[in-house]
């Protein structure tokens, strides 16, 4: 970051310095305050976010009960440049917006969960951003004339992102609420392995500077449905959901 942007660096050299605990009756130690950086990409404050995502989500569910069912959703798009990247980025969300506002995904989905995610391909320098989503659904979604198969997903999917290619769409059905499909709605926006490369200087600082751009006020993680709904915050304190995954960048 010294030779993206000195202020972020400065901040990032900074981060995680100091912490202070609280210390529970029954001796276990809660975080108290903490100087983290919030620069987008710094690797501990993305864990952070990830961590926070994933417990938000869980206690949503736990909220919601027993009466709903689960289905993880991956939609993705062709590799692109660097220079592509952020116009890739916008083409995505601007199709998962119009994905979920078809009739059939208003059929058959009440609520969501949605990340964006983009990995970096080293051999060939480029990008893949995609988007996952956690989705409820009726319990007899599976044998109801909502359903949609992994087939019309993709035509869906294609359509929405106005795609001239069949784009590889999966669907998978969570059994309860699996922990591990939750976390994978909820893991980091750009893991540090895609853009911190030791064997590549160079590289490292022009990747740095290019998602430092792209990513800078967009919305990573987004809630809809009965899953945005703040009276699904469990008994003993409203969680504003709303507000955690909507108000600026998460």
């Amino acid at each position: 970051y010294d030779e993206v942007d000195r202020a972020k660096a400065i901040r990032l050299r900074d981060c995680a310095k100091a912490l202070t605990f609280n210390v529970q009756a029954d001796g276990t130690k809660r975080l108290a305050t903490a100087n983290f950086c919030r620069v987008r990409l710094c690797p501990m404050c993305q864990w952070r976010r990830s961590i926070k995502t994933f417990g938000q989500a869980m206690e949503i569910l736990k909220a919601l009960g027993d009466k709903w069912r689960y289905v993880f959703l991956t939609l993705t798009v062709r590799n692109c440049s660097a220079d592509d990247l952020e116009s890739t980025m916008t083409k995505a969300l601007q199709g998962w917006q119009r994905l979920s506002q078809t009739k059939e995904y208003k059929a058959a989905v009440h609520g969501h969960m949605r990340t964006l995610e983009i990995t970096h391909n080293l051999k060939d320098n480029t990008y893949h951003p995609h988007i996952h989503a956690l989705l409820a659904v009726r319990p007899s979604y599976f044998k109801h004339k909502t359903y949609i198969t992994q087939a019309r997903w993709t035509e869906l999917w294609r359509r929405s992102a106005r795609l001239d290619y069949t784009p590889v769409v999966n669907i998978e059905t969570c059994k309860g609420t699996q922990p591990h499909q939750i976390a994978e709605a909820a893991k980091y926006a750009v893991k540090s392995g895609d853009y911190i490369i030791p064997d590549d200087w160079q590289l490292t600082v022009e990747t740095v500077r290019l998602l430092d751009k792209v990513l800078a006020n967009r919305r990573f993680v987004a809630w809809g449905g009965i899953m945005a709904d703040s009276q699904c915050a469990p008994a003993g304190g409203c969680l504003p959901v709303r507000l955690l995954g909507g108000q600026g960048p998460t």
